[in-house]
């Protein structure tokens, strides 16, 4: 299981150089969360209109969807079945809650991609952040890197057409758009950290998706990772199947809004992380200060670190998760030139002062003479 605020993810987001690397890979969650059908629902809602609830209502019950769908299709045709699908996603769309799709786009992520019907993301994008959502049946996919994206994988309610949702549509997506939307897919995975939000992983059509990036190499140790709300602290199942596919799980608490509170604490927390990351890079201590005080400095985290104290004392920093469970590494000089890379002259104040307090010494007394406290500005 990963940590909470994986570093390799926060720094992803905000790297050296360039934009974030973090594609967001939506699922269902956050839409239910706000009253959207999940698919159960959406099935049974759209064979009731259709008339032929009580036909698949067993298949329904045992969770065989696909078959439902299947014969839903049978009795009508697929354009009909996805003309009520587009009719039931857009009424509910239209009234729905944005407050946590603004909180998911307030996160610099380098593109979206999302299962889901629905155009919440959209609507919720009233700066004109991302580009407008496209589908499958795209052409030319790949133009759309360097842009920011918003794919729908299975279509959207906007264009019922794109719609995936019966065995026929799954077959549309592998033999007539299916190449291109997969070479998409897998260059995603090959060149981005993708983070799934909003997934219980127990779709049939994902796990296809991700074993296909596993055995084509395509995904790293360290590129894909899952927001996986969980009613227990562990769930040893559930993490040895996302392992198989490469995927670390980040879980968090669920209760009976689906994980979404614990969703948005963590995408709170985690931009707040990432502008403490840029912070630091940006007023980087060691661009920032002369050759003699980094030098102090530097000296004084060596012998923090010598000490076991650096660790415990970077925990007092606000907002930096990606340090959290920083160890220093051979050489520990390279470890310590790391933090100095990232960390702002208001932290490196903080992080003197706090050792100072565990044990003052004449070392850190002449590095905080360079590091007066910072005057506050008159209103």
């Amino acid at each position: 299981m990963a940590r909470l605020f994986p570093s390799a993810l926060l720094e992803a987001f905000a790297p050296a150089e360039g934009q974030s690397q973090v594609v967001l890979f939506l699922g269902a969650g956050p839409s239910t969360s706000v009253g959207l059908p999940g698919w159960p629902d959406l099935v049974m809602r759209v064979a009731q209109r259709l008339g032929f609830g009580d036909d698949v209502g067993p298949a329904i019950a045992r969770g065989d969807y696909l078959d439902a769908v299947n014969h839903l299709v049978r009795c009508t045709s697929e354009a009909e079945v996805q003309e009520v699908v587009s009719t039931e996603i857009t009424s509910k769309t239209a009234t729905a809650s944005l407050r946590l799709h603004r909180l998911l786009l307030s996160i610099p992520w380098n593109g979206i991609l999302t299962t889901n019907y629905d155009t919440l993301l959209t609507r919720a994008d009233s700066d004109a952040r991302y580009e407008l959502p496209v589908s499958w049946r795209t052409s030319n996919l790949r133009q759309q890197f360097g842009r920011k994206f918003v794919v729908h994988v299975h279509g959207t309610a906007s264009d019922p057409e794109t719609i995936v949702l019966s065995r026929r549509s799954y077959d549309d997506i592998s033999l007539r758009g299916g190449r291109e939307m997969r070479q998409f897919l897998m260059t995603v995975f090959e060149t981005r950290v993708v983070l799934f939000v909003g997934f219980a992983f127990r779709d049939q059509h994902l796990d296809d998706l991700l074993r296909d990036m596993v055995d084509v190499g395509a995904i790293g140790a360290e590129s894909a990772y899952a927001l996986v709300p969980s009613r227990v602290r562990a769930d040893p199942t559930l993490e040895g199947r996302l392992r198989e596919r490469h995927v670390r799980p980040i879980l968090l608490p669920a209760r009976k809004d689906r994980g979404a509170a614990a969703i948005a604490a963590w995408l709170r927390m985690s931009s707040r992380a990432i502008t403490a990351l840029e912070t630091g890079r940006l007023r980087a201590v060691r661009a920032a200060r002369p050759t003699a005080v980094l030098s102090a400095v530097r000296e004084a985290m060596l012998d923090a670190a010598s000490r076991n104290l650096l660790e415990t004392a970077l925990r007092v920093l606000p907002n930096r998760p990606d340090l959290e469970g920083w160890l220093p590494s051979s050489p520990i000089d390279r470890s310590v030139d790391w933090l100095l890379d990232r960390l702002s002259t208001s932290e490196v104040r903080s992080l003197m002062s706090h050792l100072w307090t565990i044990e003052p010494r004449p070392l850190l007394e002449d590095v905080l003479s360079a590091f007066p406290p910072e005057s506050r500005k008159a209103p």
